[in-house]
Parts: C-alpha cells; structure tokens; sequence
C-alpha cells in the first residue's frame, strides 16, 4: 500500500518536473507513468489493505498474555 502511494507520487512529481515532454511516447518516463497508474487498482486494493492491517494491529491477545498481568 506504501509502496504503491510512494511510487505513484514519485513518478507524477517527476513527470510534473519534466513537463509536456514527460508524456511523450519516445520517453520511458510516460512508460513509468502508465504503469505506476495501475499500481493502486490491482489487488490488494488500499481499503481492502487497510481492514487487513488494522484487523490485525486490534487483535486480541493470546490468553497466555493476559494471566501475565
């Protein structure tokens, strides 16, 4: 999910930085471009992540853990 966020900002500031030319099918940034694009569609998607990673950190503990205290 990170990666997808961090490399779709990173391709779009720096197509941003090069301007008209960054989207020009000569340039292998447009490649990148295209690509990164996909990145937050295809599975796992970002909301589907999200319930997996805070399912998982609102777990309870193990009944071992707890006759500790």
């Amino acid at each position: 999910m990170l990666a997808d966020r961090h490399g779709v900002q990173a391709v779009g500031l720096a197509v941003r930085l090069l301007g008209n030319p960054g989207l020009a099918r000569g340039n292998p940034l447009e490649r990148h471009f295209r690509d990164i694009q996909c990145a937050p569609v295809h599975a796992p998607q970002e909301d589907i992540s999200v319930l997996a990673i805070g399912t998982k950190a609102l777990e309870t503990r193990p009944s071992a853990d707890r006759e500790d205290r």
